[in-house]
C-alpha cells in the first residue's frame, strides 16, 4: 500500500492512536540501526497525551493531514526538479 493510501485510510479509522502505534513499531524494527528506541516513549492512543477518544481522534487526524500535505509537497518538489 503507497503511504498516501495508508494515511487515508488511518484518517477514517476509529482506531487511530493504534494504527499509528503500529505503523511507527514497524517503521522503527525495519529501520533498527538508525530508529532504534525512537518511537518508543511516545503512544498515540494515550488518553493522557491526547485527551478521551473523540478528541484524540480529531487531533490525530489533523497530524495525519498535515503529513499528508507534506508529503504532496515533496512529492510536488520532486517532480518538478525533474
Amino acid at each position: 500500500m503507497k503511504t498516501q493510501h495508508l494515511i487515508i485510510c488511518m484518517r477514517i479509522d476509529s482506531e487511530i492512536g493504534q494504527k499509528i502505534n503500529i505503523a511507527l513499531n514497524s517503521i522503527e524494527e525495519h529501520n533498527s540501526g538508525k530508529l532504534r528506541n525512537v518511537f518508543r516513549a511516545i503512544d498515540f492512543n494515550s488518553p493522557v497525551a491526547f485527551g478521551e477518544k473523540k478528541e484524540k481522534n480529531g487531533i490525530l487526524k489533523n497530524l495525519l493531514t498535515d503529513l499528508c500535505i507534506l508529503y504532496v509537497r515533496i512529492i510536488l518538489k520532486n517532480f518538478m526538479a525533474i
